[in-house]
């Protein structure tokens, strides 16, 4: 078994571990499983990104680096509203370190914005705005951050979207549902923190979260490992 392979397996059994661990609401082995996941997804990254550009690879690892940083001192919230605050700056810098990178992981464009695009960047706007509408009278002093960290994410996921038919499908699905699921993450998370908490809520978040992490890595490596994206694939004989 290589290296990336045993990282993989350890990835997985963490993630099993964990996700366990939340569901039986085992504090002590939540703290001791959860600041594994993002590093053995980091490493993961690098054994397998020596083909990705060289100042994307940093920049997803920064990413990674700071939602390990977020996971760590957001469980400690619990103690002080502090810890909730460093948290979300700190994941405030992996959506923006996220956006940054996945704006450099498409092709040039070749034509205009097809109209699914449009429409799905118009839902992510609409859902903004349904999620301020709904957490706004429970956010107290923290609506300012909440307003900014909301914006960073969206924006992030548009990122993501544009990237329609400037990459390969694999890469584009892959990261285009990762960021889905981060902001599904996301959005669970503030709800169950702000309104009131729901059924096995910290369960799905982790669930989501940790899939949107994973779904993200793979969309980058498929940029660089995929088919040629639609853009770049050679035209058919009598088209050219």
């Amino acid at each position: 078994m290589n290296t990336r392979n045993l990282i993989s397996v350890l990835f997985l059994l963490s993630i099993g571990v964990h996700l366990w661990a939340v569901g039986v609401e085992n504090s002590d082995l939540i703290h001791w499983t959860k600041p594994l996941l993002m590093p053995l997804l980091a490493f993961y990254f690098w054994l397998s990104s020596k083909a990705v550009d060289k100042s994307v690879r940093v920049g997803i690892l920064a990413a990674l680096v700071f939602s390990w940083l977020g996971d760590s001192l957001l469980m400690y919230q619990g103690k002080a509203e502090m810890y909730f605050l460093l948290g979300l700056g700190a994941f405030l810098v992996a959506q923006i370190m996220y956006g940054f990178n996945f704006a450099q992981l498409k092709n040039p464009s070749k034509g205009k914005m097809e109209w699914r695009t449009k429409f799905s960047v118009g839902l992510l706007v609409i859902f903004y705005f349904f999620m301020l509408y709904t957490l706004w009278n429970f956010l107290g002093s923290l609506k300012v951050p909440v307003i900014f960290y909301g914006a960073c994410l969206v924006g992030m996921l548009l990122m993501a979207v544009i990237r329609k038919n400037r990459t390969n499908e694999t890469s584009f699905s892959l990261l285009f549902f990762g960021a889905i699921a981060f902001l599904v993450s996301d959005s669970m998370l503030a709800v169950s923190k702000f309104v009131g908490p729901f059924p096995m809520a910290g369960f799905w978040v982790m669930v989501t979260y940790i899939a949107a992490q994973a779904l993200i890595v793979q969309g980058v490596l498929a940029h660089y490992h995929g088919e040629p994206s639609p853009a770049k694939k050679p035209a058919p004989k009598g088209r050219r």
